[in-house]
C-alpha cells in the first residue's frame, strides 16, 4: 500500500472543494494536474487509474491523487455514486512512497518527528473506521466556501487539519498493525529491558537473549521484523541519545559521560557517536552552549 509524503504544510494553499454527484456512465476525465486531489467516497465506487497504479474511491475512503501525475477513470460506473473532493498545493510537490519507506518513518520516533515536522503522511487509500470527523470537516469546508470569513487562512488551516488527521489515523492504523505482529509482545520485552540497563556496558544481543531465555537469533529476526532496526542498531541509537542529553545538560567529562552510557571505550564512544551525529561530542557541547548563550 503506498503512501502519500505531502511537504510544506504551512505552505499550503487551498480554495476549491464540492460533492460530486455522479450518474451511470460516468468515468473520471483524464488529467494530470498541478494541484493534489484528496477524496473522500460517500456512495458506491469508482476505478481511477493514477499512473499505472489503481486506486478505488470507496464509501468511507479518502483517496490521495498527487499533483504532477497523470490520473483517468478506468472504466464507467454503473451505479449512482457520490463524494468529497478538495483541491491543494504546496510549494513543494507531493511524494508518492512505497509501503516499506513509509514504514521506515513510522518504525522510529525520531525520524518521524523530523520528516514530518512540518509534513503529512497519509495511506495513498485510507479506510476509516470513524469517517464522521472527515465527513464534518469536509461540511465545514463546503459551508466556508460559500459564506467565506475576512480571510482565506481560515479555509487552508481546516484544509491543514483534515490532512494532520488523516496523518494520525495512518499513524494510528500502522501501531495497530505493527502491535498485532508476530514477536510484538517479545520485542517491547526487549524495548523494556533495553532501558533499565542501557548504562550497563555489559548489555548486548547475548545479555538480552540469555534473561529472556532465547536465542538470540530468534529475538534479533523478531525485533528487526518489528522494528526495522537491528538490537544493536536500536541500543547504540538509544545511546548516542542518552550521551547527547548529558553533554547538553551537564558539565561531566567525555570520559565520565561514555562510561554513563555503556561505551566499553572513549575510544569507541568518539568513534560511534560521530557516526551518529555527524559531529564529535565536544563539537555537539560546544554549538549547544553557543546556541544557549546567544538564546539569553
Amino acid at each position: 500500500m503506498k503512501h502519500i509524503l505531502i511537504p510544506d504544510l504551512p505552505g499550503l494553499n487551498s480554495e476549491d472543494c464540492g460533492c460530486a454527484m455522479l450518474n451511470p456512465g460516468w468515468a473520471h476525465m483524464r488529467r494530470r494536474i498541478p494541484e493534489t486531489v484528496i477524496i473522500l467516497g460517500k456512495k458506491n465506487s469508482a476505478l481511477v487509474d493514477d499512473e499505472g497504479d489503481e486506486v478505488e474511491i470507496a464509501p468511507n475512503r479518502i483517496c490521495i491523487l498527487a499533483a504532477g501525475r497523470l490520473h483517468f477513470g478506468k472504466k464507467t460506473i454503473t451505479e449512482p455514486m457520490s463524494y468529497y473532493w478538495l483541491h491543494f498545493t504546496t510549494p513543494s510537490l507531493p511524494l508518492v512512497i512505497s509501503q516499506s519507506e513509509a514504514r521506515m518513518i513510522l518504525n522510529n520516533k525520531d525520524l518521524m518527528t523530523q520528516k514530518l515536522c512540518n509534513a503529512a503522511l497519509i495511506k495513498r487509500q485510507l479506510d476509516l473506521e470513524d469517517p464522521e470527523p472527515f465527513n464534518k470537516i469536509f461540511h465545514d469546508l463546503l459551508y466556508e466556501q460559500e459564506r467565506p470569513s475576512y480571510t482565506g487562512y481560515k479555509f487552508r488551516v481546516m484544509v491543514q487539519s483534515l490532512l494532520i488527521n488523516a496523518t494520525e489515523v495512518t499513524i494510528g492504523q500502522h501501531l495497530k498493525t505493527r502491535s498485532m505482529m508476530p514477536g510484538a509482545s517479545l520485542t517491547y520485552s526487549i524495548l523494556s529491558l533495553i532501558a533499565e540497563h542501557l548504562s550497563d556496558i555489559n548489555l548486548s544481543v547475548k545479555y538480552i537473549a540469555d534473561t529472556l531465555r532465547h536465542n538470540p537469533d530468534y529475538i534479533g529476526r523478531q525485533f528487526k521484523q518489528v522494528m526495522r532496526i537491528t538490537i544493536g542498531e536500536y541500543i547504540l541509537q538509544k545511546r548516542v541519545e542518552l550521551a547527547t542529553l548529558r553533554l547538553q545538560e551537564t558539565y561531566g567529562s567525555v570520559t565520565s559521560i561514555a562510561a554513563q552510557c555503556g561505551f566499553g571505550s572513549v575510544r569507541n564512544f568518539l568513534r560511534q557517536f560521530k557516526a551518529v551525529q555527524g559531529i564529535t561530542p565536544t563539537e555537539l557541547r560546544s554549538r549547544y552552549r553557543a546556541m544557549y548563550i546567544n538564546s539569553l
